[in-house]
């Protein structure tokens, strides 16, 4: 399922991550279905140093730990800024993101 962007013409921006993350959540609760498999797109680079509150931003948009988010990104020049969000999040003691280059290992993850 796509849920589209707020605003295509600054998809990196905070807002448009507040929006995704509180529409996913919305459908999450719709569908009682916690599993999430996010793509990142090529030109997609996540700013490292927001992501060191990410546990408690994510908690305060109504993410739990019900929730289990496979992040894809298979290029190997942005895939560090997903793998350092799952870092922070595991010692945060919030491991609901991880990290994937494919999708199929995602996939496995997530159904398993």
């Amino acid at each position: 399922m796509s849920i589209g962007s707020p605003d295509d013409r600054y998809p990196n921006s905070s807002k448009a991550h507040r929006w995704i993350t509180q529409k996913l959540v919305s459908v999450c609760d719709q569908s009682d279905c916690y599993r999430i498999l996010l793509q990142a797109y090529p030109a997609y680079r996540m700013d490292l140093l927001s992501n060191q509150n990410a546990a408690a931003r994510l908690r305060q948009l109504g993410v739990t730990s019900r929730f289990r988010i496979a992040w894809v990104d298979p290029n190997p020049d942005t895939a560090d800024g997903s793998r350092f969000l799952e870092s922070v999040l595991v010692l945060s003691g919030f491991p609901v993101l991880h990290h994937f280059d494919e999708p199929e290992p995602a996939l496995q993850w997530l159904c398993g």
